[in-house]
C-alpha cells in the first residue's frame, strides 16, 4: 500500500512539474514576441515624441520647415534656434525683461507693419518665445504677420 501511495504522490508530482513546465514555456512564447514588439514600438514612439517640428513662414510663400530634437528644457525659441542654426539661416534677437523678442529672421524684420509671432500648435504665444516650454509633439510656428492678424 505504501509503494501505491508513493508511487501515486510521484507521479502527481511529476504530472505537476509537467504542467507548471508547460504553461510556463507558453507563458515565456507568448509574452516574448509582444515585448519585442512593443519595446520597438515604445522606441519608435520615444524618438517621434522627442522631435518637434518647427516651421518658420516668411508670409510671401518662402517657408522653412523641420524637425528638432527636444531636450530639457526647449522652448519655442529655443526650437527656432536648432532651425535656424542647421539650415544656416540668420536671426537676429533683442533680450528684455520679459523674455527675448526676435528681431529679424533672414532679413525679414519685424517692425510696426509686420512682426514675427510663435504659435504652439495653433496657438499664438501669450509669454516669451524663450519662456515658453514645449515638447516632442509640439509644432512650433514661426509666422511674418502684420501684428492684428494674430
Amino acid at each position: 500500500m505504501n509503494k501505491i501511495k508513493l508511487a501515486l504522490t510521484f507521479i502527481a508530482l511529476l504530472f505537476a512539474a509537467w504542467l507548471a513546465t508547460w504553461f510556463g514555456l507558453f507563458n515565456f512564447i507568448d509574452t516574448s514576441n509582444p515585448q519585442t514588439s512593443n519595446a520597438s514600438n515604445t522606441e519608435n514612439t520615444l524618438v517621434e515624441a522627442s522631435q518637434a517640428t518647427v516651421v518658420i513662414d516668411f508670409g510671401d510663400g518662402k517657408i522653412e520647415t523641420g524637425k528638432v530634437v527636444i531636450g530639457e528644457p526647449t522652448t519655442a525659441y529655443s526650437a527656432l534656434t536648432k532651425l535656424v542654426d542647421e539650415n544656416d539661416i540668420e536671426i537676429e534677437t533683442k533680450q528684455y525683461d520679459f523674455g527675448v523678442f526676435v528681431q529679424s529672421i533672414d532679413s525679414y524684420e519685424s517692425s510696426s507693419e509686420k512682426a514675427w509671432i510663435y504659435y504652439v500648435n495653433g496657438e499664438s504665444g501669450t509669454i516669451a518665445a524663450d519662456q515658453k516650454e514645449i515638447v516632442g509633439t509640439d509644432t512650433v510656428e514661426w509666422k511674418y504677420v502684420t501684428p492684428s492678424e494674430e
